[in-house]
């Protein structure tokens, strides 16, 4: 059997068990839970204050439906693709933290043309936050952003979250998760052979994220889930290995989606590789230069640019309505 097969028939098992699950509840958890809910988040903080900087990276393997969103990532991977059906997507990453820095980096090994990113990074060196994205076609550019904060299509990527809820679930900038946004659910619910407390979100609006916490080993997230108008939209597990100084490492995580019907859309598997805790990164870990050529959008002084002097200036900027009229820069 083809890991590709193994992929795709690990997701379907748990999605046959991922509706029922929520109803459960084995355990009742006495009055409006709020007692447990600090004790979850007290646990959250002071791991953030013991654990001062990580380095983790990972494979990630997808298996994803063609559909018509997908045709032009689809054709990339299939030779003669049809709708429904599954190919596969290959991809390594990594990511830092020290303090309020933080680095993530994504490559697509078997990299397509379009949508499949290549040497792509977000950076915050504490001061600056810089996104970009490369592409692995030819005689394209990537592009680039400049901004004060992080973005939050990195921050709230589900293939980095194990790692923001072990080590920054709170930070302001980063895991952004309050206490009094959240909820205890009265009842506790299996995840394996572990019994967890589910912290849901309160006010969310029809996206609601929920987080399945282990309080016998660290509070730890087993799982985190998402539903849409009360949907079942996506799930991730967690598991974890034990170390002997820093406690409850992630190791692996399993994410699957679904699409309106309840179906499988994608499903990823992402296996550490290497990882070191509170070893000192070097602050050029998070600066990031970007590459000759990019495009860039500077949010911080409201303008655009092509990086890398004037002679890609010249390939790129004339006629180029990207600058749209708003001046240029050397990068």
């Amino acid at each position: 059997m083809s890991s590709t097969t193994n992929v795709r028939n690990s997701a379907v098992l748990v999605l046959g068990v991922m509706v029922g699950t929520l109803f459960a509840g084995n355990r009742a958890i006495s009055q409006d839970g709020s007692d447990v809910k600090t004790q979850i988040f007290n646990a959250w903080r002071e791991r953030q204050k013991q654990i001062k900087s990580v380095e983790f990276e990972w494979t990630q393997v997808s298996e994803l439906k063609y559909t018509a969103d997908r045709q032009r990532e689809a054709e990339a991977f299939l030779r003669q693709p049809k709708l429904g059906d599954f190919y596969k997507k290959e991809q390594r990453s990594s990511l830092r933290l020290d303090g309020e820095r933080f680095d993530y980096r994504l490559d697509t090994t078997n990299g397509s043309p379009n949508y499949n990113p290549t040497g792509h990074r977000t950076a915050f060196d504490g001061n600056q936050a810089r996104y970009y994205s490369g592409t692995s076609r030819r005689g394209t550019v990537g592009s680039g952003i400049i901004r004060s904060e992080l973005p939050s299509f990195d921050i709230n990527s589900i293939f980095i979250r194990p790692l923001i809820l072990a080590y920054r679930a709170t930070h302001p900038r980063i895991g952004r998760l309050d206490e009094n946004s959240h909820r205890v659910l009265p009842d506790r619910y299996p995840v394996g052979d572990f019994s967890c407390i589910v912290l849901e979100e309160i006010g969310a609006g029809p996206f609601l994220r929920s987080y399945w916490v282990d309080p016998e080993h660290g509070f730890i997230v087993r799982r985190y889930q998402t539903t849409v108008e009360g949907r079942n939209d996506s799930r991730m597990d967690i598991s974890y290995e034990q170390d002997s100084v820093h406690g409850w490492v992630p190791k692996v995580w399993t994410i699957i989606n679904l699409d309106e019907n309840g179906d499988l859309r994608s499903s990823t598997v992402c296996t550490v590789t290497n990882f070191s805790i509170n070893k000192t990164i070097p602050l050029k870990e998070f600066q990031l230069s970007f590459p000759p050529g990019t495009r860039v959008i500077d949010e911080v002084k409201g303008k655009k640019f092509i990086s890398g002097g004037w002679h890609w200036f010249r390939q790129w900027a004339f006629g180029n309505a990207f600058l749209n009229n708003k001046g240029h820069d050397k990068g």
